[in-house]
């Protein structure tokens, strides 16, 4: 079984030199997103930036298969693949013994190998 369950991600443009804000790309132009009458607007950003100054924030947000309240969301730039950042959030729910293992609560959590021979 899966540990982290895949739950949605995503992603985040924004101008350099601009106070932080969120920005997104519709028929060729970068907007921004605006709520009236309970709709989503678009308004296109005045003046337009360059491609070059816009940077992409990508976020992956998923759930422990044991509880749903332990979140990982990994976060990182698009034009910086190599480094990321993790974030969890919620309380770990520990250990889970193995489905085949032998009584837990007599012999422990199940080691699939001793530590000795992990070290050969």
């Amino acid at each position: 079984m899966k540990q982290w369950q895949a739950h949605h991600l995503h992603c985040t443009q924004g101008k350099r030199d601009w106070p932080y804000s969120h920005v997104f790309k519709r028929k060729g132009k970068y907007c921004q997103e605006k709520l009236s009458h309970k709709k989503k607007i678009f308004k296109a950003v005045e003046p337009q930036p360059d491609s070059e100054d816009v940077f992409t924030i990508w976020r992956n947000y998923s759930k422990h298969a044991h509880s749903n309240d332990y979140v990982r969301c990994v976060t990182w730039l698009e034009e910086n693949k190599k480094s990321c950042l993790y974030e969890y959030r919620g309380k770990c729910p520990g250990a889970h013994t193995h489905r085949k293992s032998a009584n837990p609560e007599r012999t422990g959590a199940y080691i699939r190998l001793q530590p000795q021979v992990m070290d050969l």
